[in-house]
Protein backbone atom coordinates (compact mmCIF):
# COMPACT_ATOMS: atom_id res chain seq x y z
CA UNK A 1 0.00 0.00 0.00
CA UNK A 2 2.89 2.39 0.71
CA UNK A 3 3.94 2.26 -2.95
CA UNK A 4 0.42 3.19 -4.08
CA UNK A 5 0.31 6.04 -1.56
CA UNK A 6 3.71 7.25 -2.79
CA UNK A 7 2.53 7.29 -6.42
CA UNK A 8 -0.68 9.10 -5.43
CA UNK A 9 1.14 11.80 -3.44
CA UNK A 10 3.92 12.29 -5.97
CA UNK A 11 1.50 12.59 -8.88
CA UNK A 12 -0.71 14.99 -6.86
CA UNK A 13 2.31 17.31 -6.52
CA UNK A 14 3.38 16.96 -10.15
CA UNK A 15 -0.11 17.81 -11.44
CA UNK A 16 0.79 21.38 -10.44
CA UNK A 17 3.74 21.40 -12.86
CA UNK A 18 3.47 22.61 -16.49
CA UNK A 19 5.55 19.84 -18.08
CA UNK A 20 4.30 16.78 -16.21
CA UNK A 21 0.83 18.03 -15.26
CA UNK A 22 -1.27 16.10 -17.80
CA UNK A 23 0.64 12.83 -17.47
CA UNK A 24 0.62 13.09 -13.68
CA UNK A 25 -3.15 13.63 -13.69
CA UNK A 26 -3.65 10.31 -15.51
CA UNK A 27 -1.27 8.55 -13.11
CA UNK A 28 -3.07 10.18 -10.18
CA UNK A 29 -6.46 8.89 -11.35
CA UNK A 30 -5.07 5.43 -12.08
CA UNK A 31 -3.39 5.11 -8.68
CA UNK A 32 -6.54 6.27 -6.87
CA UNK A 33 -8.52 3.66 -8.78
CA UNK A 34 -6.01 0.95 -7.84
CA UNK A 35 -6.23 2.03 -4.19
CA UNK A 36 -10.03 1.85 -4.31
CA UNK A 37 -9.87 -1.67 -5.80
CA UNK A 38 -7.38 -2.84 -3.17
CA UNK A 39 -9.48 -1.33 -0.38
CA UNK A 40 -12.55 -3.10 -1.74
CA UNK A 41 -10.69 -6.41 -1.93
CA UNK A 42 -9.23 -6.08 1.57
CA UNK A 43 -12.20 -4.79 3.54
CA UNK A 44 -15.05 -6.03 1.31
CA UNK A 45 -17.06 -2.93 2.07
CA UNK A 46 -20.77 -2.63 1.37
CA UNK A 47 -22.06 0.89 0.84
CA UNK A 48 -24.84 2.10 3.07
CA UNK A 49 -27.89 3.33 1.26
CA UNK A 50 -27.27 6.98 2.17
CA UNK A 51 -23.70 6.69 0.86
CA UNK A 52 -24.89 5.23 -2.43
CA UNK A 53 -27.47 7.99 -2.77
CA UNK A 54 -24.90 10.73 -2.16
CA UNK A 55 -22.41 9.25 -4.65
CA UNK A 56 -25.16 8.68 -7.23
CA UNK A 57 -26.38 12.25 -6.78
CA UNK A 58 -22.85 13.59 -7.23
CA UNK A 59 -22.35 11.47 -10.33
CA UNK A 60 -25.58 12.80 -11.85
CA UNK A 61 -24.73 16.42 -11.03
CA UNK A 62 -21.19 16.09 -12.42
CA UNK A 63 -22.59 14.46 -15.55
CA UNK A 64 -25.00 17.35 -16.12
CA UNK A 65 -22.18 19.86 -15.54
CA UNK A 66 -19.93 18.01 -17.99
CA UNK A 67 -22.65 17.74 -20.66
CA UNK A 68 -23.19 21.50 -20.48
CA UNK A 69 -19.47 22.23 -20.80
CA UNK A 70 -17.63 19.16 -22.19
CA UNK A 71 -13.83 19.09 -22.16
CA UNK A 72 -11.09 16.56 -21.55
CA UNK A 73 -9.75 18.72 -18.74
CA UNK A 74 -13.20 18.72 -17.15
CA UNK A 75 -13.71 14.96 -17.22
CA UNK A 76 -10.23 14.40 -15.73
CA UNK A 77 -11.00 16.70 -12.79
CA UNK A 78 -14.45 15.16 -12.27
CA UNK A 79 -12.86 11.69 -12.10
CA UNK A 80 -10.33 12.95 -9.54
CA UNK A 81 -13.02 14.42 -7.33
CA UNK A 82 -15.33 11.40 -7.54
CA UNK A 83 -12.51 8.98 -6.66
CA UNK A 84 -11.33 11.16 -3.77
CA UNK A 85 -14.86 11.25 -2.37
CA UNK A 86 -15.50 7.53 -2.90
CA UNK A 87 -12.38 6.25 -1.11
CA UNK A 88 -13.11 7.69 2.37
CA UNK A 89 -16.78 6.67 2.06
CA UNK A 90 -15.66 3.11 1.35
CA UNK A 91 -13.75 2.95 4.64
CA UNK A 92 -15.93 5.12 6.84
CA UNK A 93 -16.62 3.42 10.17
CA UNK A 94 -14.36 0.43 9.50
CA UNK A 95 -12.12 -0.88 12.29
CA UNK A 96 -8.85 0.03 10.60
CA UNK A 97 -5.42 -0.38 12.12
CA UNK A 98 -5.27 3.34 12.72
CA UNK A 99 -1.67 3.65 13.82
CA UNK A 100 -0.10 1.60 11.05
CA UNK A 101 -2.27 3.07 8.29
CA UNK A 102 -1.52 6.64 9.36
CA UNK A 103 2.23 6.05 9.56
CA UNK A 104 2.25 4.25 6.19
CA UNK A 105 0.53 7.27 4.63
CA UNK A 106 2.91 9.75 6.23
CA UNK A 107 5.97 7.74 5.25
CA UNK A 108 4.84 7.80 1.63
CA UNK A 109 4.05 11.53 1.75
CA UNK A 110 7.39 12.24 3.42
CA UNK A 111 9.38 10.40 0.74
CA UNK A 112 7.41 12.23 -1.96
CA UNK A 113 8.11 15.71 -0.58
CA UNK A 114 11.81 14.94 -0.07
CA UNK A 115 12.22 13.90 -3.71
CA UNK A 116 10.28 16.90 -5.04
CA UNK A 117 12.11 19.26 -2.66
CA UNK A 118 15.48 18.16 -4.02
CA UNK A 119 14.17 18.40 -7.61
CA UNK A 120 12.83 21.90 -6.90
CA UNK A 121 16.14 23.00 -5.41
CA UNK A 122 18.03 21.71 -8.45
CA UNK A 123 15.59 23.45 -10.80
CA UNK A 124 16.19 26.79 -9.06
CA UNK A 125 19.96 26.59 -9.34
CA UNK A 126 19.77 25.42 -12.97
CA UNK A 127 17.21 28.10 -13.91
CA UNK A 128 14.63 25.48 -14.86
CA UNK A 129 10.87 25.75 -14.19
CA UNK A 130 9.32 22.93 -12.17
CA UNK A 131 6.10 24.50 -10.86
CA UNK A 132 3.73 26.63 -12.94
CA UNK A 133 4.39 29.71 -10.80
CA UNK A 134 6.06 30.84 -7.59
CA UNK A 135 2.82 30.43 -5.65
CA UNK A 136 2.80 26.76 -6.62
CA UNK A 137 6.36 26.44 -5.33
CA UNK A 138 5.39 28.21 -2.10
CA UNK A 139 2.37 25.99 -1.60
CA UNK A 140 4.49 22.87 -2.04
CA UNK A 141 7.18 24.20 0.33
CA UNK A 142 4.53 24.88 2.98
CA UNK A 143 3.02 21.38 2.89
CA UNK A 144 6.54 19.91 2.80
CA UNK A 145 7.40 21.78 6.01
CA UNK A 146 4.14 20.64 7.64
CA UNK A 147 4.75 16.98 6.76
CA UNK A 148 8.32 17.18 8.08
CA UNK A 149 7.11 18.77 11.33
CA UNK A 150 4.61 15.97 11.88
CA UNK A 151 7.13 13.32 10.83
CA UNK A 152 9.21 14.41 13.82
CA UNK A 153 6.69 12.52 15.98
CA UNK A 154 7.18 9.32 13.97
CA UNK A 155 10.98 9.20 13.62
CA UNK A 156 13.04 7.01 15.91
CA UNK A 157 16.18 6.80 13.74
CA UNK A 158 18.98 9.39 13.74
CA UNK A 159 19.50 8.93 10.01
CA UNK A 160 15.84 9.70 9.30
CA UNK A 161 15.98 12.65 11.68
CA UNK A 162 18.95 14.04 9.73
CA UNK A 163 17.08 13.61 6.44
CA UNK A 164 13.97 15.20 7.90
CA UNK A 165 15.93 18.19 9.18
CA UNK A 166 17.61 18.54 5.79
CA UNK A 167 14.19 18.62 4.14
CA UNK A 168 13.07 21.34 6.56
CA UNK A 169 16.11 23.40 5.55
CA UNK A 170 15.49 22.90 1.83
CA UNK A 171 11.74 23.55 2.15
CA UNK A 172 12.37 26.69 4.19
CA UNK A 173 14.67 27.96 1.46
CA UNK A 174 12.08 27.12 -1.21
CA UNK A 175 9.39 28.95 0.77
CA UNK A 176 11.45 32.13 1.03
CA UNK A 177 12.54 31.92 -2.61
CA UNK A 178 8.91 31.62 -3.74
CA UNK A 179 7.93 34.95 -2.10
CA UNK A 180 4.50 33.40 -1.47
CA UNK A 181 2.84 35.41 1.30
CA UNK A 182 -0.07 33.00 1.76
CA UNK A 183 2.24 30.00 2.12
CA UNK A 184 4.35 31.94 4.63
CA UNK A 185 1.23 32.63 6.73
CA UNK A 186 0.17 28.97 6.46
CA UNK A 187 3.55 27.83 7.82
CA UNK A 188 3.43 30.31 10.72
CA UNK A 189 -0.10 29.18 11.67
CA UNK A 190 0.90 25.50 11.35
CA UNK A 191 3.96 25.95 13.56
CA UNK A 192 1.92 27.71 16.25
CA UNK A 193 -0.72 24.96 16.26
CA UNK A 194 1.97 22.27 16.18
CA UNK A 195 3.71 23.80 19.21
CA UNK A 196 0.42 24.15 21.07
CA UNK A 197 -0.47 20.54 20.29
CA UNK A 198 2.97 19.31 21.37
CA UNK A 199 2.77 21.17 24.66
CA UNK A 200 -0.66 19.84 25.57
CA UNK A 201 -0.36 16.27 24.31
CA UNK A 202 0.96 13.56 26.56
CA UNK A 203 1.09 10.80 23.99
CA UNK A 204 4.41 11.80 22.52
CA UNK A 205 7.51 12.84 24.38
CA UNK A 206 7.34 16.59 24.87
CA UNK A 207 11.04 16.88 25.57
CA UNK A 208 12.10 14.98 22.44
CA UNK A 209 9.59 16.72 20.17
CA UNK A 210 10.51 20.20 21.39
CA UNK A 211 14.24 19.46 21.22
CA UNK A 212 13.94 18.15 17.66
CA UNK A 213 11.90 21.15 16.60
CA UNK A 214 14.32 23.60 18.22
CA UNK A 215 17.37 21.98 16.64
CA UNK A 216 15.61 21.79 13.27
CA UNK A 217 14.86 25.49 13.13
CA UNK A 218 18.35 26.44 14.30
CA UNK A 219 19.73 24.34 11.45
CA UNK A 220 17.28 25.93 9.01
CA UNK A 221 18.58 29.40 9.74
CA UNK A 222 22.20 28.25 9.68
CA UNK A 223 21.55 26.47 6.39
CA UNK A 224 20.21 29.68 4.91
CA UNK A 225 23.65 31.32 5.18
CA UNK A 226 23.46 32.42 8.83
CA UNK A 227 20.68 34.01 10.81
CA UNK A 228 21.08 37.56 9.53
CA UNK A 229 21.06 36.37 5.93
CA UNK A 230 17.85 34.41 6.56
CA UNK A 231 16.15 37.44 8.08
CA UNK A 232 17.32 39.56 5.15
CA UNK A 233 15.89 37.03 2.67
CA UNK A 234 12.55 36.90 4.49
CA UNK A 235 12.38 40.68 4.58
CA UNK A 236 13.39 41.04 0.93
CA UNK A 237 11.22 38.26 -0.50
CA UNK A 238 8.11 38.29 1.69
CA UNK A 239 7.79 41.14 4.21
CA UNK A 240 8.61 43.85 1.67
CA UNK A 241 5.99 42.37 -0.66
CA UNK A 242 3.39 42.54 2.09
CA UNK A 243 4.26 46.19 2.73
CA UNK A 244 4.28 47.14 -0.95
CA UNK A 245 0.99 45.45 -1.72
CA UNK A 246 -0.72 46.93 1.34
CA UNK A 247 0.45 50.41 0.35
CA UNK A 248 -0.95 49.80 -3.13
CA UNK A 249 -4.16 48.47 -1.53
CA UNK A 250 -3.69 45.28 -3.56
CA UNK A 251 -2.87 42.46 -1.15
CA UNK A 252 -4.57 39.92 -3.43
CA UNK A 253 -2.76 40.94 -6.64
CA UNK A 254 -5.96 42.12 -8.37
CA UNK A 255 -7.59 38.71 -7.95
CA UNK A 256 -10.76 40.29 -6.54
CA UNK A 257 -11.43 42.05 -9.84
CA UNK A 258 -12.00 38.85 -11.85
CA UNK A 259 -13.50 37.06 -8.82
CA UNK A 260 -16.24 39.70 -8.74
CA UNK A 261 -16.83 39.25 -12.46
CA UNK A 262 -16.86 35.46 -12.19
CA UNK A 263 -19.30 35.43 -9.27
CA UNK A 264 -21.85 37.15 -11.48
CA UNK A 265 -21.90 34.03 -13.67
CA UNK A 266 -22.88 31.60 -10.90
CA UNK A 267 -25.62 29.15 -11.86
CA UNK A 268 -26.99 25.75 -10.84
CA UNK A 269 -24.91 23.65 -13.23
CA UNK A 270 -21.65 25.60 -13.41
CA UNK A 271 -19.60 26.96 -16.28
CA UNK A 272 -17.05 24.18 -16.74
CA UNK A 273 -13.45 23.74 -15.58
CA UNK A 274 -12.08 25.95 -18.35
CA UNK A 275 -14.15 29.01 -17.39
CA UNK A 276 -11.31 31.03 -15.86
CA UNK A 277 -8.76 30.13 -18.53
CA UNK A 278 -11.22 30.97 -21.29
CA UNK A 279 -12.49 34.25 -19.84
CA UNK A 280 -9.50 35.60 -17.93
CA UNK A 281 -6.49 33.74 -19.29
CA UNK A 282 -5.52 32.58 -15.80
CA UNK A 283 -6.53 30.08 -13.14
CA UNK A 284 -9.12 30.89 -10.51
CA UNK A 285 -6.53 31.40 -7.73
CA UNK A 286 -9.13 30.11 -5.26
CA UNK A 287 -10.18 26.48 -4.82
CA UNK A 288 -13.62 27.29 -3.41
CA UNK A 289 -14.50 29.84 -6.08
CA UNK A 290 -13.26 27.39 -8.72
CA UNK A 291 -15.62 24.69 -7.45
CA UNK A 292 -18.54 27.12 -7.26
CA UNK A 293 -18.05 28.64 -10.72
CA UNK A 294 -17.03 25.42 -12.49
CA UNK A 295 -19.68 23.05 -11.10
CA UNK A 296 -22.48 25.32 -9.88
CA UNK A 297 -24.46 25.82 -6.71
CA UNK A 298 -25.80 22.29 -6.25
CA UNK A 299 -22.44 20.51 -6.30
CA UNK A 300 -20.77 23.26 -4.28
CA UNK A 301 -23.39 23.11 -1.52
CA UNK A 302 -23.32 19.30 -1.41
CA UNK A 303 -19.51 19.17 -1.23
CA UNK A 304 -19.51 21.93 1.43
CA UNK A 305 -22.00 19.98 3.56
CA UNK A 306 -19.85 16.84 3.25
CA UNK A 307 -16.77 18.82 4.28
CA UNK A 308 -18.51 20.44 7.26
CA UNK A 309 -19.93 17.08 8.38
CA UNK A 310 -16.46 15.51 8.15
CA UNK A 311 -14.89 18.32 10.19
CA UNK A 312 -17.56 17.98 12.89
CA UNK A 313 -16.95 14.22 13.02
CA UNK A 314 -13.19 14.77 13.32
CA UNK A 315 -13.54 17.12 16.29
CA UNK A 316 -16.20 14.98 18.03
CA UNK A 317 -14.35 11.68 17.60
CA UNK A 318 -12.00 10.89 20.53
CA UNK A 319 -8.57 10.77 18.93
CA UNK A 320 -5.23 12.08 20.18
CA UNK A 321 -3.69 12.17 16.70
CA UNK A 322 -5.96 14.82 15.17
CA UNK A 323 -2.98 17.10 14.59
CA UNK A 324 -1.92 14.78 11.74
CA UNK A 325 -5.02 15.74 9.73
CA UNK A 326 -5.62 19.24 11.13
CA UNK A 327 -2.38 20.72 9.76
CA UNK A 328 -2.89 19.45 6.17
CA UNK A 329 -6.48 20.75 6.38
CA UNK A 330 -5.19 24.15 7.46
CA UNK A 331 -2.81 24.18 4.51
CA UNK A 332 -5.63 23.32 2.11
CA UNK A 333 -8.13 25.77 3.62
CA UNK A 334 -5.84 28.80 3.91
CA UNK A 335 -3.91 28.04 0.75
CA UNK A 336 -7.14 27.71 -1.22
CA UNK A 337 -8.08 31.30 -0.44
CA UNK A 338 -5.49 32.69 -2.86
CA UNK A 339 -4.56 29.70 -5.05
CA UNK A 340 -6.36 26.80 -6.69
CA UNK A 341 -4.81 23.76 -5.00
CA UNK A 342 -7.60 21.27 -5.66
CA UNK A 343 -6.32 17.68 -5.91
CA UNK A 344 -2.96 18.81 -4.52
CA UNK A 345 -1.03 17.04 -1.78
CA UNK A 346 -2.75 18.65 1.21
CA UNK A 347 -6.24 17.88 -0.11
CA UNK A 348 -5.32 14.31 -1.06
CA UNK A 349 -3.53 13.66 2.24
CA UNK A 350 -6.45 15.02 4.27
CA UNK A 351 -9.03 12.92 2.45
CA UNK A 352 -7.02 9.69 2.71
CA UNK A 353 -6.48 10.31 6.43
CA UNK A 354 -10.13 11.08 7.11
CA UNK A 355 -11.54 7.53 7.51
CA UNK A 356 -8.44 6.51 9.49
CA UNK A 357 -8.91 9.36 11.96
CA UNK A 358 -12.56 8.37 12.43
CA UNK A 359 -11.88 4.64 12.91
CA UNK A 360 -11.28 2.71 16.08
CA UNK A 361 -7.83 2.85 17.65
CA UNK A 362 -5.40 0.22 16.49
CA UNK A 363 -2.13 -1.01 17.98
CA UNK A 364 0.43 0.95 19.94
CA UNK A 365 1.83 3.95 18.06
CA UNK A 366 5.41 3.26 19.19
CA UNK A 367 5.33 -0.17 17.56
CA UNK A 368 5.18 1.32 14.06
CA UNK A 369 7.62 4.23 14.37
CA UNK A 370 10.09 4.58 11.51
CA UNK A 371 13.52 3.13 12.09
Amino acid sequence: MQLIYFVIFTSSILTMTPVLGETSSIIYIGSLLILLIKVNAKYNFIYKRITMLILLLLLCLFSISFINHPSTYGIVNILKLLLLITIPFSLWGKALNQEKQMIDIYKAAWVSVIIISIASLISIFTNQILFSNTNGLGSFAAISIIISLLFNNIISSRALYFMNTSNLIISGFLLITSSSRTSFIVVIVAIIIYLFSTIWKKRYSLRISMLRLFVSFILIFVGLFYFEKAIHLINEKIVSKFVRKSQENDLLDQRTSFWDTALQDINLWGNGDLYFITNFGTSSHNSFIHLLISYGWLIFVLLSLLMIYSLIKIFLTPNNKKIFIILPLIHFTLGSLTENILYGLSMTLSILLLPIMLSKDGDNFEKYKSN
